[in-house]
């Protein structure tokens, strides 16, 4: 993931939290706020509450930047954070990504 593409400043991350639209499941808490990169970039949190251990963590990390990288050309320009649940840790590769899957349709077509 290219540095553009991701969210890094603590104001950026709360301004994402912030924005109005916000849709979740047992798995992931996904929040997005335009943005004016003229891209869409990701953050994640994945506590360790949420994974249990390192391991888990970088696991769902993965999948979270993955499936972004293979929605990301039909997402709009927006800033968007995905909170993870502690039901991810648990969940199937294939269960996390229609999950995610889901929450990118939700945000909304490319203009």
């Amino acid at each position: 993931m290219r540095v553009g593409q991701k969210l890094h400043t603590a104001a950026e991350f709360e301004r994402a939290r912030r924005g109005r639209n916000r849709h979740a499941d047992a798995l992931f808490v996904v929040q997005s706020v335009d943005n004016e990169a003229g891209e869409p970039r990701l953050g994640m949190a994945v506590g360790l509450r949420a994974s249990g251990n390192a391991v888990r963590r970088n696991r769902i990390r993965r999948l979270i930047r993955e499936s972004f990288r293979l929605h990301r050309q039909e997402l709009p320009a927006v800033d968007v954070l995905v909170t993870a649940r502690a039901a991810a840790a648990a969940a199937t590769n294939q269960t996390a990504f229609e999950s995610l899957a889901r929450h990118w349709r939700a945000i909304g077509p490319r203009a």
